[in-house]
């Protein structure tokens, strides 16, 4: 197996791309889920608007972004009201996105 793809955020904190198959393609497309509570509306729209910009950067796409009508199974505490798959022109270019320093800040 091949060993992660990483980048360093903070002195104390990395970024990792761990390959679950065999045979991978840093290269490859790659979404990335972020799976979400939504706590303020409007402060997310904001991330969003600026989170944006480097998404295009990297040449990442937004892919499919949807909110929770209601849960069919699964434990209350799991439950997340927000799904947003984005996905990269690979593992590299998700990991450049990681390191511009203003997504770092607002991505907190």
């Amino acid at each position: 197996m091949q060993a992660p793809l990483s980048t360093t955020v903070s002195k104390n904190e990395k970024v990792l791309v761990v390959p679950v198959v065999e045979h991978f393609d840093e290269h490859a497309d790659m979404c990335a889920i972020n799976w979400f509570n939504l706590k303020t509306p409007w402060l997310y729209q904001l991330y969003g608007l600026i989170a944006s910009r480097f998404v295009r950067k990297v040449s990442g796409k937004l892919y499919f972004k949807g909110h929770l009508i209601r849960q069919i199974e699964g434990p209350i505490d799991h439950l997340r009201d927000n799904l947003l798959i984005v996905c990269y022109p690979g593992a590299r270019k998700f990991l450049d996105l990681v390191d511009f320093r203003i997504f770092q800040l607002i991505s907190v």
